[in-house]
């Protein structure tokens, strides 16, 4: 064997030693599952271990919205036992729970944890037939206050956990942004309102008549009612072009679609698996977005009375994408970013393309094999070099937040992803 086979060779070993890589060995054994790296031979059932997986996503504010299912479980023990021997008998058994609950997610049973800690309950009391421990648990069940889906560590888990964050991060903002669009809906509405209730219209009879209750008909002369207040002197009626612009910008409110109410989706969607097609929509987006900050302004303006014919009319008549700054850009949803496999240098190269934009992307970068092709021949670099070069590139750009890690790393690095979301 020539020293340059038996050194690849060495390396393909080292690499399977120390990360399980299987990509440099021979076929035979890089298919078989009975060869596994020994320095992970004690953790062949992740189940039996008690760690930070697996994790429950719920939705609270803060570090909130992800909590390991341990930390839940002893929440629950300092509310539901007593301390020293007293609480022992409890404690067991809802620790016995929770490696019950590892199993099902270990088996792959997916669901909220309410559900899981209900199977599991049940799958105990039925093979222990004990009232007692029944009781216990539902004691037990009765503290849980944290509750959302179950997730393990796997290969599904970066882009699971960081969309998840990601939901979470812009909530605030599509809620503050939703409440001023309303706000501003119901003022004008308003202004329209008043206006109407000063015509002929709404001083006919028959809409005097209307307006009131059933029972009310045979006590009022509705005929004298609408003569009286038509003999009312009223202020000067709203001009027409007025109205117009206060109904055109009511339409661009209540049509837009980068927020929703609370409860339901928006029209548009701001996740995406390819940069390229993210930056297109972005761009897409941007004459709607002019649109929708446009009508903000204008309503703002004649809600305070401040519309001036003469000067606003020019600037509003050519204002369009061009004249979008960055408080307008910050109003709106951020875009998320998901791409699969980041191993090659175009991709590289187009997510930092995206990212010298200095528009709100955020991007999810993942790789499953982090020496990649350890042999020099094919002149590429592996993802974990490249991933070094690309955060070194991102954070020269100066407006970037970056966050390199391991998988298993991410729950503890739960408040800097949120930071970074949230930038």
């Amino acid at each position: 064997m020539s020293p340059g086979v038996s050194h690849l060779r060495a390396s393909n070993l080292a690499a399977f030693h120390l990360v399980g890589d299987r990509t440099g060995l021979p076929k035979e054994q890089a298919d078989s599952q009975q060869f596994r790296p020994a320095l992970f031979a004690d953790y062949r059932d992740l189940s039996r271990l008690r760690y930070d997986f697996p994790l429950v996503l719920g939705h609270g504010r803060n570090n909130q919205w992800v909590r390991s299912l341990a930390d839940i479980v002893d929440t629950v023990l300092q509310k539901s036992a007593e301390e020293g021997i007293e609480g022992e008998e409890i404690r067991r058994q809802v620790l016995n729970l929770e490696q019950e609950i590892r199993s099902f997610i270990d088996a792959r049973q997916a669901g909220s944890l309410s559900s899981l800690w209900q199977d599991a309950r049940q799958a105990l009391v039925d093979e222990a037939g004990s009232e007692g421990l029944s009781d216990n648990l539902d004691k037990a069940y009765a503290q849980l206050d944290f509750d959302g889906e179950v997730i393990d560590c796997d290969a599904h888990l970066p882009p699971r956990l960081i969309k998840h964050a990601w939901k979470q991060s812009q909530q605030l903002k599509a809620l503050h942004l939703h409440t001023r669009i309303d706000r501003l809906i119901n003022k004008l509405s308003d202004i329209l309102q008043v206006e109407y209730l000063h015509s002929d219209e709404a001083h006919d009879a028959a809409h005097l008549e209307s307006s009131l209750g059933a029972e009310d008909h045979n006590v009022f002369d509705f005929e004298a009612m609408a003569g009286i207040l038509k003999s009312v002197p009223v202020g000067e009626p709203l001009p027409e072009k007025r109205q117009q612009r206060i109904k055109a910008a009511i339409e661009v409110l209540e049509s837009q679609g980068f927020v929703a109410a609370s409860g339901s989706d928006t029209p548009f969607s701001f996740s995406f698996d390819d940069c390229d097609k993210t930056l297109a929509a972005f761009r897409k987006r941007l004459p709607a977005m002019a649109e929708l900050v446009k009508a903000i302004s204008i309503a703002e303006l004649e809600i305070e009375n401040r519309y001036a014919e003469s000067r606003h009319d020019i600037f509003y008549s050519d204002f369009d994408e061009d004249h979008l700054g960055a408080e307008d850009l910050a109003l709106f949803p951020s875009y998320l970013v998901y791409v699969e496999q980041a191993d090659d240098a175009n991709t590289t190269q187009t997510m930092l393309k995206l990212l010298r934009t200095g528009l709100p992307f955020k991007i999810i970068a993942r790789t499953d094999n982090i020496p990649g092709d350890l042999s020099t021949a094919t002149g590429q670099l592996s993802f974990g070099i490249q991933g070094q070069q690309l955060a070194s590139m991102a954070m020269g750009l100066g407006n970037v937040f970056v966050l390199q890690s391991a998988a298993s790393s991410l729950y503890q690095l739960r408040d800097s992803i949120m930071q970074g979301l949230s930038s």
